[in-house]
């Protein structure tokens, strides 16, 4: 959805399968990535904050949200 252009789509398509696998960390991840490209930090955050709760011994997780939100969803996407 996302790839093509359909932001609404990926966020639906994410919100269902957050509510399938509730523990996939790196949904969360995705979900904060769609929420970035919807210029929602503060949402992304949530999600970023929300994986780190889901799997807290994770180094990648333990990165400021900026820096994780960036590696994660591109090197410009907290920016």
């Amino acid at each position: 959805y996302e790839q093509g252009g359909d932001l609404d789509g990926a966020m639906a398509a994410i919100g269902e399968a957050i509510d399938r696998a509730p523990e996939d960390w790196r949904l969360r991840m995705v979900a904060g990535c769609l929420a970035l490209a919807d210029d929602d930090l503060t949402g992304a955050r949530a999600n970023a904050a929300v994986a780190r709760e889901l799997n807290p011994r994770a180094p990648e997780l333990a990165q400021p949200d900026d820096v994780l939100l960036q590696s994660f969803c591109g090197s410009e996407a907290a920016s």
